[in-house]
């Protein structure tokens, strides 16, 4: 993934990529992602690759190699750079939020997100426990063996309650605040395409890939907030192959 994403910020300095083009859609933005970028083009309908994408090879290449040169150095120097790949991704996330809610038709996507509650779900639908748990273990990183790694070089005095605590309620808060981020553009869209918000074909990989590019591209100098977005999705990505190796 991290691989992917490097392939697609490089790719937007090609003539040919959509990102800059004008009337952009969702669709044509996610096709492009996954086709070009991803080479799924070639792909038969039961998903057996078919080829070697060789781009995404060497960028993956490179992804191993600035992560070697990330944590070679023991984990003072990997938390020294890791203020700069998530402190980076904390700024541009509240910058995201302000271009966001600043668009037409945001404040249907927000009232999506937050303002519709219907408590009955969470009694009706019983699977929603199950997902959010199982997101929230994805997210922390919980059974994966990365916060074992991290805490075996805390000191044994360390508060470690305290530390859950503070790990566990600052991952839910970047959650909450980049679902803002994420449903106002998702309004922006809508209002774009002239359609509801809940009417968008976007999940996954289309979540982001089909509506950012989107937005961004109606926007003065919206390649350039394109690259801003897919370097910000790469320092995140670094930072959780910065865990895993760990």
């Amino acid at each position: 993934l991290i691989a992917w994403v490097a392939n697609a910020f490089f790719s937007s300095w090609d003539p040919s990529a959509p990102w800059n083009q004008p009337n952009l859609t969702g669709e044509e933005a996610v096709d492009y992602f996954v086709n070009e970028i991803i080479g799924a083009e070639t792909l038969p309908k039961d998903g057996t690759p078919t080829r070697m994408v060789w781009r995404n090879v060497g960028f993956s290449a490179m992804c191993w190699v600035l992560i070697f040169l990330c944590v070679a150095w023991g984990v003072e120097w990997t938390g020294r750079i890791a203020y700069f790949t998530m402190g980076l991704p904390i700024i541009l996330l509240f910058v995201f939020l302000g271009k966001a809610v600043s668009l037409e038709g945001s404040e249907e996507g927000i009232e999506q997100y937050i303002g519709i509650w219907d408590m009955s779900v969470l009694t009706k639908q019983g699977e929603v426990w199950s997902v959010a748990a199982s997101q929230i273990f994805f997210s922390i990183g919980l059974t994966f063996g990365i916060l074992t790694a991290y805490g075996s070089h805390c000191k044994r005095d360390e508060p470690a309650v305290l530390n859950t605590c503070v790990v566990a309620f600052s991952n839910s808060l970047f959650s909450f605040i980049a679902g803002f981020a994420v449903f106002a553009a998702l309004g922006h869209l809508a209002y774009l395409e002239g359609t509801e918000v809940t009417k968008l074909p976007y999940a996954g990989f289309g979540l982001v890939f089909g509506t950012w590019p989107v937005v961004f591209n109606n926007l003065p100098g919206g390649i350039h907030w394109v690259r801003l977005i897919l370097f910000n999705l790469f320092l995140l990505g670094i930072d959780s192959a910065f865990a895993f190796l760990e």
